[in-house]
């Protein structure tokens, strides 16, 4: 018993001398920052006083070297603590009317995309995602041969593919989709399929065809802040 409280005993008088080591640090600072602060005072006054120009001009070196000692005390004072959680910082929500809204798939009637009517006559388009890429169908005619039907594939990141309707089958209307089963509607009423994962046209709505669109080649990054 006798060892456990002489040990306890030193543990208390080194945290003692702790909290007296930190009382005169913070009474040393305190008091330089006066004296400084207090000298700065005085030297102000003689330069008001000073007629000298020699005076003078000492006189301004000296107050710029306290002033620069009071700004970087300053400084370090004020200076910002990095917040233990690298996530802290991060807004808890979007303010109003500035959310991200992802890309909507359908079938969209408006618009004539990227083309030139010289180069294609658009009807509509149908959008969404094919394996991670987003893609658009384009479905019109040529537009140096109205009586051509054309769909125009745009996959983000990829070059376009362009894909003939039958010969006299007119310009085409995009009027369902059976997830990247397209059908279209031809200007001489004939009803013809389009798919979009494949870039070419079905026989018929269940025809299995290979998907063309490849998967992404990029690795996704997990997010800092979940």
């Amino acid at each position: 018993m006798g060892d456990r409280h002489q040990v306890a005993l030193k543990i208390l008088a080194v945290l003692m001398a702790l909290v007296i080591f930190a009382l005169l640090l913070s009474s040393a600072a305190a008091r330089l920052s006066t004296a400084q602060d207090d000298q700065l005072a005085t030297l102000q006054v003689q330069r008001a006083a000073a007629v000298d120009p020699t005076a003078q001009a000492l006189l301004d070196v000296k107050i710029a070297a306290i002033q620069a000692g009071i700004d970087q005390r300053s400084d370090l004072n004020n200076a910002p603590t990095k917040p233990a959680d690298p996530c802290s910082g991060r807004p808890t929500a979007l303010p109003a009317g500035t959310e991200w809204e992802p890309h909507q798939g359908g079938i969209i009637f408006a618009g004539s995309g990227p083309f030139h009517a010289e180069d294609v006559l658009v009807n509509n388009l149908w959008t969404d995602w094919i394996n991670g890429w987003w893609t658009q169908v384009f479905a019109g005619a040529s537009g140096t041969d109205a009586d051509q039907g054309l769909v125009v594939v745009l996959v983000a990141g990829q070059s376009e593919s362009r894909h003939l309707a039958p010969a006299g089958s007119g310009s085409l209307t995009i009027t369902a989709a059976n997830g990247h089963r397209l059908t279209l509607q031809s200007a001489s009423g004939e009803t013809l399929y389009f798919d979009a994962a494949a870039r070419q046209f079905a026989t018929s709505l269940n025809q299995a065809l290979p998907t063309l669109i490849p998967l992404p080649t990029f690795t996704p990054t997990p997010p800092l802040c979940p």
